[in-house]
């Protein structure tokens, strides 16, 4: 045998290694827990969910079925709506529904959502 267990102190040994290593493992926990509760109740921030209420610019008319592409964040996209568009124009996005957006006219000094 290498060692003796009677020489061993193991209640010395725990409160010199085990005893931090248990608080630093507490203290990530705590630090995972904190940064996962932050995400909770934020909006989407990419994808088709973030899109809702940013504003575009209307950048072609007169397409195929009267579809208007819209520009919003340097992203060209396909979008849909009852009004008609002027190149231009500035648009609020209402949603999707598939791969088009769903857009309406802002009106003079209403940008801000």
């Amino acid at each position: 045998m290498i060692f003796k267990t009677d020489q061993i102190d193991f209640e010395q040994i725990f409160q010199t290694a085990g005893i931090p290593v248990i608080i630093m493992l507490g203290v990530l926990a705590l630090f995972l827990l904190w940064l996962a509760l932050r995400t909770v109740g934020r909006r989407a921030a990419s994808g088709m969910d973030g899109m809702s209420g940013l504003i575009g610019v209307v950048r072609k008319t007169g397409t195929f079925r009267g579809f208007v592409q819209v520009e919003v964040r340097g992203e060209l996209w396909w979008a849909m709506s009852s009004h008609q568009f002027e190149e231009g124009q500035e648009v609020r996005i209402l949603g999707s529904r598939g791969m088009l957006l769903r857009i309406e006219p802002v009106p003079d000094g209403k940008k801000a959502l």
